[in-house]
């Protein structure tokens, strides 16, 4: 665990840090990390007609509902789709907001620390149709399909063939991989 710890603890923003309340956003995303397993959550959303994020791999969160903290969607949007109370984990912090490249959607993403993987586990099969537990190891940088205009992109062997990790997934992940 120590490195991965150290890495994700790494990336938290300490002005963010101690503003999880964030309130100037419009979507969070939530890091899941199982120490028992050196592992993060990722999720396939589902395949659904005019969703620009249609079956992409993705980290899980959503949109945020009236006036909601950036940390109370996270919360939210991960026990709608997995099941999974983040009330009994570890918020480790979030890291500063981001914008999307396209729609310029500020997104805050929160990490979380989850002793083992959860026993309530069970995708939502309306937003997610598969979730993944990535050993952090098996994640490596990847070619980008000429369909995606923006690299990094990220691969493991979970993934359907020709699907990948990109877009702000990606770059989240870019961060938390690549600090020291």
């Amino acid at each position: 665990m120590g490195n991965t710890f150290q890495k994700l603890y790494r990336v938290v923003d300490a002005e963010w840090c101690s503003n999880s309340n964030y309130s100037n956003y419009d979507a969070s995303v939530a890091i899941i990390y199982i120490e028992q397993l050196d592992s993060i959550i990722f999720i396939e959303r589902t395949e659904k007609p005019n969703d620009r994020w249609s079956g992409h791999i993705a980290f899980p969160g959503g949109f945020r509902k009236g006036h909601e903290s950036s940390l109370e969607t996270a919360i939210r949007e991960v026990n709608e789709e997995l099941n999974i109370d983040l009330n009994r984990s570890m918020h480790l912090g979030a890291i500063k907001p981001l914008r999307t490249r396209l729609r310029n959607i500020v997104i805050v993403p929160h990490i979380f620390l989850l002793k083992s993987k959860p026993e309530t586990l069970k995708a939502n099969s309306m937003e997610v149709s598969r979730v993944f537990i990535v050993d952090v190891g098996s994640i490596s940088m990847g070619q980008c399909p000429s369909y995606i205009p923006y690299p990094p992109c990220f691969l493991f062997p979970e993934i359907s063939k020709g699907k990948v990790v990109w877009g702000l997934t990606a770059r989240i992940l870019s961060l938390i991989l690549d600090s020291n």
